[in-house]
């Protein structure tokens, strides 16, 4: 999978698959994403998934000379982001928890931290 970014507002995928210059079939693998921005604009960017791995290097070997209404796009490969904390240590689930229990009721309690509550 390929991921389109820097896309113009007027990007739509028949003018996208003809700046790539796709064919008909590929033209249907081309997913064009809006998703709201983190200070009130809209992210817009496209997945393109590929048939061959040589098609998505030809792909990326012209990349810096795909234009769309003269607006340069990137081109890379496609990697998804996990939704959970990035932030968090390796290890966490490792390291115990610093603070008093506050579910004491729950069957996973043992009997002596029901009666330390």
């Amino acid at each position: 999978m390929l991921f389109i970014g820097n896309l113009p507002q007027s990007a739509t995928t028949a003018r996208l698959a003809d700046a790539l210059r796709l064919g008909h079939e590929d033209a249907h693998r081309l997913r064009i994403i809006r998703k709201p921005g983190r200070h009130g604009g809209v992210q817009r960017y496209a997945v393109l998934q590929v048939r061959t791995p040589a098609a998505a290097n030809r792909l990326l070997g012209r990349s810096n000379k795909i234009k769309l209404n003269g607006q340069p796009l990137e081109l890379r490969e496609f990697c998804k982001r996990i939704a959970n904390n990035e932030r968090r240590a390796l290890n966490w689930r490792s390291k115990t928890w610093p603070h008093a229990e506050r579910r004491c009721n729950e069957r996973r309690c043992t009997a002596g931290e029901r009666q330390a509550a």
